[in-house]
């Protein structure tokens, strides 16, 4: 379309179309020479959706913080800019193209690069890219749509070939695109060759929106046995989504008799059909199909590596994001990083993202909106009104985005300390919730006291179902922390559960409160209701959080209205900091729930203390 070809955003100016992408259309680009490569070239994507469109402001902010991780495996990230209700991402732009490129012999490539490539090459690959997926993994990061034109093969300034893997944030396109292959509105639309190919390397558990790690260890491990037998695990055409479900993946040693037998094992392990039975991590099967693909040393596995980038050294400085008007918050677990340091100088480029010739507009477009729903795409049916994630369903009201702060907490260390610390005085609330000495609001069906604690079940994905501590001093609090011990005791994949805090009124409707939820696959959300409307704030996934049913997790807020801002943490350990809608509740109640139909939780060792 190359509509905005000339035009300027932020220090970039937007020379040439580079490609049509699902979320948006990415340029080849021009900035100084200070703010970026040695050149001033950028790849800059602006995106389908406008500046307050909350869904693309949720990939900007996937995609800057996986840029911050610092990884080497990850495409150098320039920025977010806003400008003239457009928003944009600046990365790394590289000349040679993706993997996708080179394996098509596209992008100025002489031929297709011939399959299937040697087991070190793969291992080579694998490693660097499971590196990035770990990075990205540790701040609540899933990628969600790994596919060779994702990753990117460069020669750094040390004359070594990386791997990169770019384009976070684009998950949502997955489940979008099994929903227009199910219905067939992909072929009426001339859009059922992307949606087969979007799907070529997607996991099981994807086609009903969900996405986790290990749908990523499904997706590399999809990539691996594309690389080293010539095909992808499943065969399309037009039982594809059945296929998906439930064909079996053939071993790779029956495509290609020079496989040990050893790799089978690995590779179908990390290709199952159910993502419990693939490894823990995507780090234990990258060791585990190191281990079976090892080659003797000398073996040649650099030189022959390099062989999956056709570009010249692209070396130069890194950004000095100079001109950012928008800076979105990363979800952290573990230490954030407070310098704001930038990549280090001998990460390789990266080039346009896949082509997609008739794209999928962001939210505003029809097609879109209802294949995600459609799908299932992390929807939520609460108080009779179907909410998509960062997008508003409120009417004329426009939805919040919270904006990060400056904080004294420097580190995951000093919050944890802090959480410590304050928790380590006398509660003004406890309740083991071993019975009901306490007199909580119960039924008898949604909120009843049994094995283990407080039981509450929710029987209507129209309704959220939980109940309010009952002790009125609580609201006297405006800075408070409130933490409780929660497990599934039924649950399906995407299903969330936990505590709110800040409660304005009694347990009914029109109710306003925030909830911090967690599912049992180890993702998090945060969430504002009042009225009948519900904002989306922060979610990700935090390998802090216990996973599976039945697995106990200590969920505990700090929560401070008088600044706005609020702390999470799962098992004692820092999650992600967040600041709260302006107009948003600043003192009130705390309280447990479960957020979707046909779940039930447990409750335990309820407690509020004083933070101010």
């Amino acid at each position: 379309m190359a509509q905005w070809e000339g035009a300027s955003i932020g220090p970039y100016r937007l020379i040439r179309s580079l490609g049509q992408g699902g979320t948006g259309e990415v340029y080849l680009a021009q900035g100084p020479q200070d703010s970026a490569s040695s050149t001033g070239q950028a790849a800059v994507k602006v995106l389908g959706g406008s500046t307050s469109d909350p869904t693309a402001r949720e990939i900007a902010r996937q995609a800057q913080a996986a840029g911050q991780t610092h990884s080497p495996h990850i495409t150098p990230f320039y920025g977010v800019y806003e400008q003239d209700g457009l928003l944009a991402l600046a990365m790394a732009y590289a000349p040679g193209g993706s993997l996708g490129d080179t394996l098509a012999g596209a992008q100025g490539h002489a031929k297709p690069l011939t399959l299937p490539l040697s087991a070190g090459v793969v291992a080579r690959l694998v490693t660097q890219l499971g590196r990035a997926l770990a990075a990205a993994h540790a701040v609540g990061i899933a990628h969600g749509d790994l596919k060779p034109n994702n990753i990117f093969v460069r020669t750094s300034p040390s004359g070594q070939p990386l791997a990169t893997l770019g384009d976070f944030g684009q998950a949502l396109l997955t489940p979008a695109a099994a929903s227009l292959v199910g219905r067939g509105a992909g072929s009426q639309m001339g859009q059922n060759r992307w949606a087969e190919e979007q799907l070529r390397f997607a996991a099981p558990e994807q086609m009903h929106g969900e996405t986790t790690p290990a749908t990523d260890q499904y997706g590399l491990a999809a990539i691996a046995y594309l690389l080293l037998t010539g095909e992808t695990p499943i065969v399309g055409g037009p039982s594809l989504l059945e296929n998906i479900a439930a064909q079996p993946v053939r071993a790779p040693s029956e495509r290609n008799p020079e496989l040990a037998p050893e790799l089978d094992a690995v590779l179908l392990r990390a290709l199952a059909k159910d993502p419990a039975q693939r490894y823990p991590t995507v780090a234990a099967f990258v060791q585990a199909l190191d281990e079976a693909l090892a080659l003797p040393a000398g073996s040649g596995v650099t030189q022959q590596f390099a062989s999956l980038s056709r570009d010249e050294l692209a070396g130069g400085r890194t950004v000095n994001a100079q001109g950012v008007r928008l800076t979105l918050r990363p979800a952290v677990n573990g230490s954030p990083n407070a310098s704001g340091a930038r990549p280090a100088p001998d990460v390789p480029s990266e080039d346009a993202p896949s082509r997609l010739r008739r794209p999928l507009a962001i939210a505003s477009a029809v097609v879109l909106l209802v294949a995600l729903i459609t799908c299932g795409f992390a929807f939520r049916a609460v108080q009779g009104v179907g909410v998509l994630p960062h997008i508003s369903r409120s009417g004329s009201a426009q939805p919040t985005v919270p904006q990060s702060t400056p904080t004294e907490i420097s580190s995951a260390k000093d919050a944890e300390a802090t959480l410590s610390r304050l928790t380590a005085g006398k509660p003004v609330f406890k309740d083991a919730l071993t019975s009901n000495a306490q007199h909580w609001a119960t039924d008898g069906k949604t909120a009843f006291f049994g094995a283990g604690g407080l039981h509450v079940f929710n029987p209507s994905a129209e309704n959220v179902a939980g109940t309010d501590a009952p002790a009125s001093a609580i609201t006297q609090y405006p800075d408070l922390v409130t933490s409780v011990t929660m497990s599934f005791v039924h649950s399906q994949p995407g299903d969330s559960a936990g505590m709110r805090f800040f409660i304005n009124s009694d347990n009914g409707p029109d109710a306003e409160y925030y909830c911090y939820v967690i599912t049992a696959e180890g993702r998090y959300e945060v969430w504002h209701h009042f009225g009948n409307n519900w904002d989306y704030l922060t979610g990700g996934y935090s390998n802090a959080l216990n996973l599976g049913q039945g697995q106990p997790n200590t969920l505990a807020v700090l929560a401070l209205g008088s600044s706005g801002e609020a702390l999470l943490f799962a098992n004692g350990h820092f999650v992600e900091k967040l600041t709260l809608p302006n107009n948003g509740a600043t003192a009130g109640n705390v309280g447990v729930m479960v957020l979707d139909g046909g779940a039930e939780a447990v409750f335990a060792n309820l407690a509020v203390y004083n933070a101010g």
